[in-house]
């Protein structure tokens, strides 16, 4: 019986290969070969290769999200507050 294969483990393997080779220069086929699975089972979770993409940026995002929104919560200066959300809005960058 195979080990069922959850979204985080392919949003990890699929920005990895992203950042690597590029979006549009990734396969399904190479996704599902670094996550040691069959094509057909990438489809159990997606329909095309765009969803991964949707994926991806939704993690992203919320992980953004997250950030600023614990920055701006630590601080009642304004400028403390959008200072310490760039701040982290560039390591979600570097990070992702």
């Amino acid at each position: 019986m195979s080990r069922s294969l959850p979204r985080e483990e392919i949003f990890n393997v699929a920005s990895e290969l992203f950042i690597k080779n590029g979006y549009h220069n990734t396969t399904i086929r190479e996704i599902s070969k670094a996550l040691g699975r069959g094509p057909g089972t990438i489809y159990n979770y997606v329909r095309k290769k765009e969803d991964i993409l949707y994926l991806v940026y939704n993690k992203v995002v919320g992980v953004f999200n997250e950030s600023a929104l614990r920055e701006a919560e630590k601080n009642t200066d304004p400028l403390e507050r959008i200072t310490n959300v760039l701040k982290s809005a560039i390591d979600v960058v570097w990070e992702y």
